[in-house]
């Protein structure tokens, strides 16, 4: 990796591989594809940047790699899962606003010859790619969130994985009938290469994602002076694994615990949290936990 810069805090690195692929496509004169690439590429990650620091979180790094931009976040971030698919839906979002200005601006840009068709092609292909729901793309790591917020880390990771090899079979398909039709198109191909290895890092990495989750929180909470403490009702029958999803989720402190009636009956801390998850007690119902304190 290389280091480029500094953008709003955000470290920006370039593999050696783009550095390379950059300069094989200078030497065969394709500067206009090159340009109108880096252009779609800077404002699909600023959508990610300055969403996210209007909600108050920051980046460390930005790696450019010939396939796209990875970002690398803070563990606050990662665990606001809300947040993080909102800030993962920006990108995309970024690039057709960026086509429609192309496409509003056409009229007066004639003499921009084939910059201007470049890169509403380009912007196009980078957001209906990125807007599939399959990981590591945009639209996967923004189901991926939501599941997460809703259903737990575990089930969110095994819907996105079978998502994400369906399309990576579907790439794979369209490749073999293009090929079939005399047209050699090697982006299905490639796409389908990156959807499968992200979806056997997803299958093999789901299950340990909610105590990393919680980890995090704890570390996240260790390095502040001064802890905020939030309330959340849950009811007595939520599972100590949904609670741990929940809590990561939106970054509540203490559980209030409440009947179907919606009394009160307790508080439970996130320490007593952890023990119980710790414990193998992830389906044991709060309500039972409650009452053991």
């Amino acid at each position: 990796m290389v280091r480029a810069g500094q953008l709003w805090g955000t470290q920006i690195y370039i593999s050696l591989w783009t550095l390379a692929l950059l300069v094989v496509c200078f030497l065969f004169g394709l500067f206009e594809e090159v340009l109108v690439w880096l252009c779609a590429l800077m404002a699909h990650e600023l959508g990610h940047l300055i969403l996210a620091a209007a909600l108050g979180y920051t980046f460390p790094r930005l790696m450019i790699r010939p396939y796209g931009g990875v970002m690398e976040s803070h563990d606050a971030l990662s665990l606001d899962v809300m947040a993080y698919a909102t800030v993962a839906l920006a990108g995309p979002l970024a690039n057709f606003l960026l086509l429609g200005l192309c496409l509003a601006t056409s009229r007066w840009m004639n003499h921009a010859g084939r910059m201007l068709p470049l890169m509403v092609d380009v912007n196009l292909a980078l957001a209906m790619v990125n807007i599939l729901p399959a990981v590591p793309l945009d639209g996967g790591q923004a189901l991926k969130g939501y599941l997460a917020a809703n259903g737990g880390h575990r089930r969110a990771a095994l819907i996105t994985t079978r998502i994400t090899r369906r399309f990576s079979f579907l790439c794979g398909a369209v490749f073999l009938v293009a090929l079939a039709c005399g047209v050699l198109w090697p982006w299905p191909a490639l796409l389908a290469a990156l959807l499968w290895q992200h979806a056997r890092g997803q299958r093999t990495g789901g299950n340990g994602q909610g105590m990393r989750q919680l980890l995090r929180r704890r570390r996240l909470m260790n390095r502040r002076a001064v802890h905020e403490v939030k309330h959340i009702a849950v009811g007595d029958r939520c599972t100590v694994n949904e609670a741990t999803a929940l809590l990561g989720s939106n970054r509540y402190y203490h559980l209030d615990i409440i009947d179907a009636s919606g009394k009160v009956l307790g508080s439970l801390s996130e320490g007593r949290l952890m023990e119980a998850f710790f414990a193998g007690q992830g389906n044991r119902p709060l309500g039972t936990l409650l009452a053991s304190v």
